[in-house]
């Protein structure tokens, strides 16, 4: 176990500060929420994006979001719900609270961490998180202690119910390994609150695994993102490419690209390379509309042999389901396995 002592730490409060001092905070390092975005992991943000932020060449996001404000308001409500939780198997995937929060029984407990904590052995990343655990344990007859660990609260709608239905999202896999990192815990779990009524604990050990990933391509991010904001201050110079991340093929790096560079009037040569990749992107666009029709094909074959039945059973293969929504439009779906 990596021991850290609070002495070891270097915390900032949070609880006073404005949303403005909270966004030039994180331009001091790498948030262990950010860490999964440097290892190419989160859906709505690319590395590339990120290291512009982290340059100051664009600036981060002000506004709120309806996910944001409700993972806000009810995070104290899931926390509070957590401290009933008792696992009810050895290896700590099964429990149960109802019973408990009835009957008012406090199981575990768990403080808020109103900080930012740095740990000198990694300079480039700082964390806050939801909660510490306090001697985690497994039931009301199990006096074992498990010393502290990190709680993070999700709460999870049904738009983003499918992204945890093989387990945790992998950006959320490096935020907390992130935590334990910093922290020196081994151990952390994750209370999620699907659609306000699907309440779950997911308990996750530490991985030095992951970990020794985290710390090689997070540090390495951050030296370059210091190499770059020294060419800038020292030479004017904005072209950063060569200390940027590699270019992804994601849809997240699609939509930064729509922004990453301004607009001028001008007209460049063409070269081979450029022809070549013009016919090579004109190709594979004629597949795309070629493959649209012969999906469209196959999905009105199935709906046709399903005629009303709104679900296909495949077994462990996975399912077909042609269900209608809210406005009563037939929505169809393959989920395979």
């Amino acid at each position: 176990m990596r021991k850290v002592s609070k002495e070891d730490l270097i915390l900032t409060p949070t609880a006073d500060m404005s949303r403005d001092d909270w966004l030039a905070f994180r331009m001091n390092g790498i948030g262990c929420s950010e860490a999964g975005t440097v290892m190419g992991y989160n859906t709505f943000m690319s590395p590339g994006e990120l290291f512009h932020q982290k340059c100051g060449l664009i600036a981060q996001s002000k506004r709120d979001n309806p996910a944001m404000f409700w993972g806000r308001t009810l995070e104290d409500t899931v926390a509070d719900v957590w401290q009933h939780w008792e696992w009810s198997d050895e290896e700590m995937q099964e429990g149960d609270y109802l019973e408990n929060a009835n009957e008012g029984n406090i199981i575990r407990k768990a403080r808020k961490f109103n900080n930012y904590a740095q740990n000198p052995k990694y300079p480039w990343l700082f964390g806050g998180p939801d909660r510490i655990i306090l001697n985690g344990k497994r039931g009301r007859s199990d006096s074992s202690d498990y010393g502290n660990g990190i709680l993070e609260i999700k709460t999870i709608g049904s738009f983003h119910a499918d992204q945890w239905e093989l387990g945790i999202p992998p950006s959320y896999v490096i935020q907390i390994q992130s935590y334990m990192m910093l922290f020196g815990f081994d151990y952390a779990e994750i209370a999620t609150l699907k659609d306000g009524r699907d309440f779950h604990v997911i308990r996750v050990p530490r991985s030095d695994t992951v970990q020794n990933e985290i710390e090689a391509k997070c540090s390495e991010f951050w030296n370059n993102v210091l190499l770059a904001r020294q060419q800038i201050m020292e030479t004017g110079d904005m072209d950063i490419s060569d200390f940027e991340p590699e270019v992804e093929n994601t849809k997240a790096y699609e939509e930064f690209m729509k922004t990453k560079f301004v607009v001028e009037p001008q007209t460049i040569d063409g070269t081979d390379e450029l022809l070549e990749m013009a016919e090579q992107y004109q190709e594979y666009k004629d597949m795309e509309k070629q493959s649209k029709e012969l999906q469209r094909g196959v999905k009105l074959q199935i709906q046709d042999i399903m005629k009303t039945a709104d679900v296909v059973d495949l077994g462990d293969r996975g399912k077909i389901t042609w269900k209608a929504n809210a406005k009563d439009v037939r929505m169809f779906k393959v989920s395979l396995r």
